[in-house]
């Protein structure tokens, strides 16, 4: 990946998404001898938001006043990690969480990485991630069109829209921020370009604890600048669950799962909210505004209070694996101070 510039990646992305990629759903209608009309129907919805989708990548990409950003939840990534897994195999390990982002118009990737006991991998998680990392390597952009898969239980939900909405609310008139996601099957995305550096990084590596995956990240790069690295604790992670229900009205967003843009704009100090079933448009105007709330869009409320429990087994697995480790004195001292975090009662 890192051979291709970003403009000949994001062509192939585009041609992979035209002409080659399919998805199970695809399969499996290709493979119905006589699909009924509705079944057909359906299908063309489906082809046609896959097309919209890579369409609106390429038209984003091409305006120099918006800033595009395609993130992603990499898979769980494991520790202890030895440099051969064969031992690992059937033991229950920790776990950190990266999300990687990727903009194109800089060319640069950047992680937002936790571990288990700092925060799930839930929507309250990404969505806290993506506040984070506009305030942090956006400010200056006003107008962001973040891309992205359409996985409910993470990126599209009411917790990321209460996040839009915030981010919306909180900077200057005129400020956009807008998510447009993927038909489900067919996501390919330049972030993914990170995720394999990552990966191939991590190869035959020894990693311990979160820090080790930390240092993984910043050296993952074989050439250009290094993936920019931060680690949120659990302190920072927002409830965003009780920020949409202090500010939206009841079953504002039903009908969330059918869209693939969502967008929100500060319009002289107030937050418009729209929405579309494709990534083309047309977008409709979402009514979300909750009569008599009082949300406070500055101390928003959080999710944790504490680092979160760590279940016995889990870490009885990876205390046995710490012991195999070459280099396991970090290991150990991480696991000692964890080890207040398994429930008495487990």
């Amino acid at each position: 990946f890192e051979s291709l510039t970003a403009s000949v990646y994001l062509i192939v992305l585009t041609f992979i998404g035209f002409f080659v990629d399919r998805c199970d759903y695809c399969m499996i209608y290709e493979n119905t001898r006589n699909p009924t009309e509705a079944e057909t129907e359906r299908y063309e919805r489906h082809i046609m938001n896959k097309h919209e989708a890579y369409t609106a990548l390429l038209i984003d990409s091409e305006d120099d006043s918006k800033t595009v950003v395609s993130f992603d939840l990499q898979q769980i990534l494991p520790f202890p990690k030895l440099s051969t897994t064969k031992q690992t195999f059937y033991k229950s390990r920790m776990v950190c969480y990266n999300l990687c982002f990727y903009v194109k118009s800089t060319k640069r990737g950047y992680c937002v990485s936790w571990s288990q006991v700092e925060g799930g991998r839930g929507s309250n998680e990404i969505a806290t991630c993506l506040k984070y990392f506009v305030e942090n390597h956006l400010a200056d952009s006003r107008h962001i069109v973040f891309y992205s898969d359409g996985c409910a239980g993470q990126n599209k939900n009411q917790a990321v829209v209460a996040c839009l909405a915030t981010m919306a609310h909180n900077s200057p008139a005129g400020q956009v921020i807008e998510i447009k996601y993927f038909e489900t099957g067919h996501s390919h995305m330049e972030v993914d370009s990170v995720h394999a550096c990552i990966e191939r990084r991590a190869e035959g590596t020894e990693i311990g604890t979160p820090s080790d995956w930390i240092s993984v990240f910043q050296s993952a790069k074989l050439t250009g600048e290094q993936y920019t690295v931060d680690e949120l604790r659990h302190h920072q992670f927002v409830d965003w669950k009780q920020v949409a229900l202090s500010a939206f009205k009841p079953n504002a967003l039903e009908g969330i799962s059918g869209m693939h843009w969502i967008r929100a704009e500060n319009v002289g100090g107030r937050v418009e909210l729209s929405w579309g079933e494709g990534c083309l448009g047309p977008l409709r105007s979402v009514e979300w505004r909750k009569v008599g709330g009082q949300t406070n869009w500055l101390d928003l409320p959080p999710a944790y209070t504490a680092r979160l429990p760590l279940p016995k087994k889990r870490y009885e697995d990876s205390l046995s694996i710490v012991r195999l480790l070459r280099n396991r004195g970090n290991a150990e001292l991480y696991f000692r101070d964890v080890e207040q975090l398994v429930p008495a009662d487990d």
